[in-house]
């Protein structure tokens, strides 16, 4: 699963957090749930 939600600084300049969750990483049942995060920057000249 994952969400994000993009804010929009200025005219130029935007921000997206990035929130992801992994179940079972690489399909293997043995290994935990992992949390993903990540932040995307977009900056227009």
């Amino acid at each position: 699963m994952e969400a994000y939600y993009k804010y929009q600084l200025n005219n130029y300049i935007s921000i997206s957090p990035d929130a992801q969750y992994i179940r079972h990483p690489g399909y293997d049942k043995n290994r935990g749930p992992l949390w993903v995060y990540g932040l995307r920057v977009n900056a227009e000249f």
